[in-house]
């Protein structure tokens, strides 16, 4: 399972597996811990999320 959220220090999106401790945010290079990033979709694929995030990108989705 993935789960997509946004960076609390700059807002880009960001996708992470279950079972995954910390994340880096592509843009600010912050690394997060996951269990503090809100979480705003969970997809089952990679490809799922990575359209979820190209869709938050364009502002499609929140």
């Amino acid at each position: 399972m993935w789960f997509v959220g946004r960076c609390y220090k700059c807002g880009h999106p960001i996708a992470f597996r279950s079972g995954q401790k910390t994340v880096t945010c592509r843009r600010c290079f912050k690394r997060l811990s996951c269990k503090k990033i809100k979480i705003l979709y969970k997809v089952e694929t990679s490809m799922e999320a990575s359209a979820v995030m190209r869709a938050m990108k364009l502002r499609k989705l929140p």
